[in-house]
C-alpha cells in the first residue's frame, strides 16, 4: 500500500475490500450506538 498511493493494486488484487470496509464500519457504528441505548434501559429510560 506504501507504493500505491491510490489503493489500485489493492482493489485490484480484491475487488470486494472496500464492500468488506463499508461493512465493517457499519457494524462498528451499530455497536457504538447500542452502548448508549443499553445504557438508557438501564436508567430506566426504556
Amino acid at each position: 500500500m506504501a507504493g500505491d498511493p491510490t489503493g489500485a493494486s489493492t482493489l485490484e488484487e480484491d475487488p470486494e475490500a472496500p464492500v468488506d470496509y463499508v461493512w465493517v464500519l457499519i457494524c462498528g457504528f451499530l455497536v457504538m450506538f447500542m452502548q448508549p441505548g443499553f445504557a438508557m434501559l438501564e436508567a430506566g429510560f426504556s
